[in-house]
């Protein structure tokens, strides 16, 4: 909050106010929640909230899918574009309207479909540390998936070998891997049949293919021009950034969605302070005596970090309750809890 006054003072812009103001009021709301319900409980409210509206996003794609639920009504954005209010879900993305059939990327009650798998991605991390459930786990990933957000299906990747590839299940992971690859060829042959098999290809496989764009690595890629311009824009004001109005004022063009635009807006003490709180994670974690809780923490702080390289929004109030529940409930890890499922945590509030 001290940093966000001066950051206001420093660049003449007083939008930082308003984040210092929303960081006073997380404070508060997470010392009363510890204070009077306690953070297991606190977690578990949250964990529940995300889980519904994973939930709630699977049953309106499969309505939409089955051509029975349709908008009940359209918005416009700020930046113009429309989010479809589906009652269940919103959108912005109908990606095909075909006899009847909507295809969507599900966003939740969130401006769009990439921020609803962030905020899935902390629930798992966060169920991993509270229940280890695995119903809820697999929930989570069916909605995150379904958010068809390229930087999920990265995440689950790197997800699944962390937490269940084992010698033992050498022949599984062979046998998902050939199903995986048949699904693979299957659908590249028969991607043209007809406009529904066409746009599952375009958003899934083909965003995975080299871009004909030498701005970026793959089609799916909308992050390149961030980092790339990025860097030109923080050599100019490495230590304090150009400030927040004056990015999107000066520098219409730039996209802030990576770890750079934390770097252009508020330089190098801002990105400190902005990530404070994951650094302290890390304290956290090396800190941990038991080898087996050091190196599970290691995975999930892994997990969050190559998500917020990619989209570096810790200080929105949801996803820093997020990281400040996983501190607090990183610090009571009992080794029992890594290795049984649905075990819950005991924590001392």
């Amino acid at each position: 909050a001290s940093f966000y006054s001066l950051a206001a003072l420093y660049h003449a812009d007083f939008s930082y106010i308003a984040m210092s103001v929303r960081t006073i009021v997380i404070a508060f709301i997470f010392v009363f929640y510890v204070s009077f319900i306690g953070v297991t409980k606190t977690a578990n409210s949250v964990l529940n909230v995300i889980t519904g509206i994973g939930v709630l996003g699977i049953i309106a794609f499969c309505g939409a899918a089955a051509g029975l639920l349709k908008p009940i009504g359209v918005f416009l954005k700020p930046n113009a574009d429309l989010l479809y209010n589906y009652f269940f879900t919103f959108t912005n993305a109908v990606l095909i309207d075909f006899d009847g059939f909507q295809l969507i990327r599900i966003s939740g009650y969130f401006e769009e479909p990439g921020a609803l798998a962030f905020y899935i991605t902390h629930a798992l991390v966060l169920n991993k540390l509270l229940y280890n459930s695995k119903r809820t786990e697999i929930l989570l990933i069916i909605a995150g998936c379904l958010t068809f957000s390229l930087a999920f299906f990265l995440t689950i990747i790197i997800y699944y070998f962390f937490f269940y590839i084992k010698k033992k299940h050498v022949w599984s992971l062979f046998l998902l891997v050939c199903i995986i690859a048949s699904s693979i060829i299957g659908l590249e042959y028969i991607k043209d049949a007809n406009p529904l098999i066409r746009t599952v290809y375009s958003i899934s496989l083909d965003r995975f293919k080299s871009s004909s764009d030498d701005t970026y690595t793959i089609k799916g890629d909308n992050r390149s021009d961030s980092f790339r311009d990025g860097v030109k824009y923080f050599e100019l004001e490495p230590l304090l950034g150009h400030g927040f109005n004056n990015v999107n004022t000066n520098f219409t063009d730039y996209n802030t969605a990576s770890i750079f635009g934390v770097l252009v807006s508020e330089g190098i003490i801002g990105l400190i302070i902005v990530f404070m709180p994951v650094f302290y994670l890390c304290i956290v974690m090396l800190l941990k005596k038991d080898r087996g809780i050091k190196i599970y923490i290691a995975k999930l702080t892994f997990i969050l970090l190559i998500n917020y390289i990619q989209r570096p929004y810790v200080s929105e109030v949801l996803s820093y309750l997020f990281i400040i529940l996983i501190i607090q409930l990183s610090k009571h890890l009992k080794p029992t809890v890594i290795c049984t499922p649905s075990r819950f945590i005991a924590l001392s509030n």
